[in-house]
């Protein structure tokens, strides 16, 4: 049976999950390194159903490559064009040795993320530098950007908090070079041509948090970055990356990061596709079982969760298979499902609507990183989704990839792909994140448990279904005699038409108690429905105050950085995967 990890976020405030503990990552790159260079000579396969040939990733070839030699070129690529992002002048001949090393990588899409997500990039970062090893924040930068907008807390004048969201104005009337919508269009092709109003969107979120005294927000330093690398003709997404990054650099954060994009230039990603779609029909039915797992253990019965199936379509007189990735263009930047067709010794490729391309099925791989290379210089981007980006990642680049609770759960589904496609063991990959509250002045009047939500819930209900459960031990005789009747009564209920006439003196003697708990203790309807108002009321100010979700744009600049690094240090240190911090 296969097994699938369970990952929760931790809730208290400065607590980290982090599984394995970032203290034996080392531990665990080195085990998937010497995992996949010794053959598994196991009998049975659980996740296949059968005896299988097991190999090695020495075995491994993508369109004829050896695994390793695409490992290579694509750490490589990695340094490269991480020093272009950040103008270093560092000697990159000498930076390759570090091929060498340990690898920790991980990514996230271009957006105003919460702590936990940002966490990892401290966290890469402090057990690469204390084992030694490579750090690397991969930029998803072809996933589908969508409108800007955060949720922002204020303090009322009584000392309650509040929420409010702060959209970056302007973001409906983008464009595209032909004239659409941004609708489905990747970060990495998504450009401001001065619709959106970034000062405001700061002045907005600044102005709300002044109320909160809780010092300068990260805003402040990230939008003046991000509207300077706009006006140098960066994309949104890596505006925002930037920002981020330089913010990470700033204090001393120093991760190697790349785009995703950058990275889908290079050979190895071209052998990663050329693999794959020269044999579609076999990954697809791989692809496919592998989500069909993982539906079935966790009963899940909406057809697209968690991914959905790969489609078939007929068109234009012949049957197209859709694949793993997705195609648009600076001419169409829209994305779309990338089409899959075999016609004689060639596979023909195309988005079903105004694009077609074609390579021979046999090609060798120069002939196939050529043909790669004029998409390129056509502008025509073919880019993973969710699954196959962290498939070629883990592959092709890391020794140990780190997650966030979500990509964690879906990934397991990446594991069944690696054991039934490459025929290797699933490298182990680590999740990580963190939980830091906003630094809000405690409010005096705040002293309700979240137990006291659901205790007036239950009074409520029991005073219009149970009214004798709210009797206290100073009722009087009257009214103990009254529930003494009534229990009495439901002991001994009777059948058919009697039952009838049953009920109804089961609801007077229900009615005669709520009469007199309102007579003798003043309980009633109204005030059992002022005190649920009131939990209400304090479970959502727990809620405004504990929240995980902030964006890292209204965190203190400085604070921020320092806790997290803090958690960083601890995780590194600690044998558990749950640390609760001290502050």
């Amino acid at each position: 049976m296969i097994e699938f990890a369970k990952y929760k976020a931790p809730r208290a405030n400065e607590a980290v999950f982090c599984e394995p503990p970032a203290s034996a990552w080392a531990s665990a790159a080195s085990a998937n390194i010497r995992s996949n260079n010794a053959s598994n000579t196991d009998a049975a396969d659980p996740f296949l159903g059968r005896r299988s040939e097991s190999i090695s990733t020495s075995d491994v070839r993508w369109s004829g490559i050896p695994l390793q030699d695409i490992r290579m070129w694509t750490r490589r690529d990695a340094i490269r064009f991480s020093h272009c992002n950040t103008n270093s002048c560092s000697d990159l001949t000498s930076e390759c040795s570090q091929d060498s090393k340990l690898w920790y990588v991980s990514g996230h899409q271009p957006e105003f993320f919460h702590p936990g997500v940002w966490f990892k990039n401290f966290v890469l970062y402090e057990a690469a530098r204390e084992q030694n090893a490579v750090s690397l924040n991969v930029v998803i930068d072809h996933d589908a950007a969508s409108p800007i907008s955060i949720a922002v807390p204020f303090a009322n004048d009584d000392g309650t908090i509040g929420s409010k969201s702060v959209a970056l104005e302007g973001w409906a009337e983008l464009r595209t070079a032909s004239g659409e919508s941004q609708a489905n269009v990747p970060w990495e092709l998504m450009t401001d041509d001065g619709c959106l109003n970034w000062q405001k969107f700061q002045d907005d979120v600044s102005g709300l948090l002044a109320s909160l005294d809780i010092g300068k927000p990260l805003i402040q330093k990230m939008v003046p970055m991000i509207r300077q690398s706009i006006s140098a003709g960066a994309p949104i997404g890596k505006a925002i990356a930037a920002a981020r990054h330089q913010i990470e650099r700033d204090f001393g954060i120093n991760n190697y990061e790349v785009l995703f994009s950058q990275l889908a230039q290079g050979r190895g990603f071209a052998a990663f596709v050329f693999e794959i779609i020269s044999s579609i029909e076999s990954f697809r039915d791989i692809y496919h079982r592998s989500r069909n797992d993982y539906r079935s253990h966790h009963q899940i019965k909406n057809d697209s969760q968690p991914i959905p199936r790969l489609a078939e379509q007929f068109k234009g007189g012949f049957a197209w298979a859709e694949a793993p990735f997705w195609v648009y263009s600076a001419k169409s930047p829209t994305r779309r499902a990338l089409w899959i067709r075999y016609d004689d010794h060639k596979i023909i490729l195309s988005d079903l609507e105004q694009w077609e391309s074609h390579i021979g099925r046999e090609a060798g791989f120069e002939a196939v990183f050529a043909w790669w290379q004029t998409l390129i210089r056509s502008q025509v981007a073919i880019r993973p989704r969710a699954l196959t980006s962290t498939l070629f990642m883990r592959l092709a680049i890391g020794d140990l990839f780190v997650h966030g609770i979500g990509g964690g759960k879906y990934d397991q589904i990446t594991d069944l792909i690696m054991k039934r496609w490459c025929g290797i063991t699933p490298p182990t990959f680590a999740v990580a994140t963190a939980t830091l509250f906003l630094p809000m002045k405690p409010y005096a009047n705040w002293s309700r448990s979240a137990l006291v939500t659901s205790d007036a819930r239950d009074r409520v209900r029991d005073y219009r279904f149970n009214p004798e459960r709210l009797l206290s031990d100073g009722a009087s005789e009257e009214i103990r005699n009254m529930r003494t009747e009534l229990m009495n009564r439901l002991q001994s209920i009777p059948a058919g038409l009697a039952k009838i006439a049953w009920h109804e003196s089961l609801q007077e003697l229900k009615s005669s108690i709520r009469s007199a708990l309102a007579k003798e203790s003043g309980i009633d309807q109204t005030l059992l429905g002022s005190q649920l108002q009131e939990a209400l009321s304090e479970d959502q100010q727990q809620k405004l105050r504990s929240s995980r979700e902030y964006s890292i744009a209204v965190f203190p600049d400085g604070w921020t950085q320092e806790r997290l690094l803090h958690l960083a240090k601890l995780s590194t240190r600690r044998t558990h995967d749950t640390v609760a911090a001290s502050t």
